[in-house]
């Protein structure tokens, strides 16, 4: 369920406008395996604020839903059976509540933007709640934005399909350039990024991180990771950013030389700062090892000695 949420986010298109109906189903679909049918007709805000620890509108812990379980719950008794069912309802509801805290299920923000859908055009409903856009982004100045996202409904000549995308679509409306205020700020929602770039590092990280590079350090990693991005924004690659024709008379990037020389001189003092903590850790290891049995029998001697005294 939430490996299907992820991947549907993994595309370099944008669907920050399909954000707020994923998330509300998401969670609506986790609600299925331990609430009733009837009660989960509630959507958005009202979701937020559903009871989920209200035992009356749980299911009966024998129709709890288990996934691969279930084959295993026929063959023990029904006293385990219904411990572990009762378990699993704990951890449904922990979990529900951790959800509604976390998901974005009243952002109205995010709830406006599923009417930049072009499925959701034609309709004056769409346009009277997207004159809230322009007050999300107040550094945008679109002053004639409410007249235009009116006319924009009744325009025949930005009729989309049914399997019209997003961006294609918007592209398409930007180039008859009839509404310019309207551009400014759909280009700027369009340009949110809703994609789990996790993923991607977790992608990154198998090809950098092997057995050879296993004590690779966080910071170095990091690095890496972030001039991959670079890289990837700017759709090239090292070798053709840094490319010379003549590789022994060409001239070498002076800027690029310099960073190299500074990272050497970086990790140069890096690894003499951590031999010399290392040192001090061995020094003080030294002087706090137990003493020796000959050492501690003449001690238990003495007190002895001193106690006859």
């Amino acid at each position: 369920m939430f490996k299907k949420f992820i991947l549907t986010f993994e595309t370099k298109k944008p669907l920050v406008h399909n954000l707020y109906d994923e998330v509300t189903d998401l969670f609506r679909t986790f609600l299925k395996g331990f609430i009733k049918a009837q009660d989960l007709r509630e959507s958005g805000k009202k979701l937020m604020e559903f009871d989920v620890s209200d035992k009356d509108k749980h299911l009966n812990p024998k129709h709890v839903a288990v996934g691969k379980c279930e084959s295993i719950l026929i063959t023990i008794s029904k006293e385990c059976a219904l411990s572990f069912r009762e378990k699993l309802m704990t951890a449904y509801v922990t979990t529900a509540k951790y959800m509604q805290k976390k998901l974005p299920l009243g952002n109205s923000v995010l709830k406006t933007l599923s009417l930049l859908d072009p499925i959701a055009f034609g309709q004056s409903e769409t346009a009277i709640h997207l004159k809230k856009l322009p007050s999300f982004f107040p550094t945008i100045n679109a002053p004639e934005f409410n007249e235009e996202i009116m006319k924009m409904q009744s325009d025949v000549d930005i009729l989309p399909g049914d399997d019209a995308d997003l961006d294609a679509w918007w592209n398409s409306v930007f180039k008859l350039q009839r509404y310019p205020s309207v551009e400014k700020v759909v280009t700027a929602f369009l340009s949110i990024f809703s994609g789990p770039r996790v993923e991607q590092s977790f992608s990154i990280m198998n090809h950098i991180i092997t057995s050879k590079t296993s004590s690779l350090n966080i910071k170095t990693y990091e690095a890496i990771l972030c001039v991959k991005y670079m890289l990837l924004a700017q759709n090239t690659t090292a070798i053709k950013l840094y490319s010379r024709s003549d590789a022994v008379f060409s001239p070498v990037d002076t800027s690029l030389a310099w960073h190299f020389q500074t990272s050497f001189s970086r990790y140069k003092k890096y690894m003499r700062n951590k031999k010399t903590e290392t040192a001090e850790v061995e020094k003080n290891r030294s002087c706090k090892r137990p003493q020796t049995e000959s050492s501690l029998t003449s001690l238990s001697f003495n007190s002895k000695k001193q106690k006859r005294c």
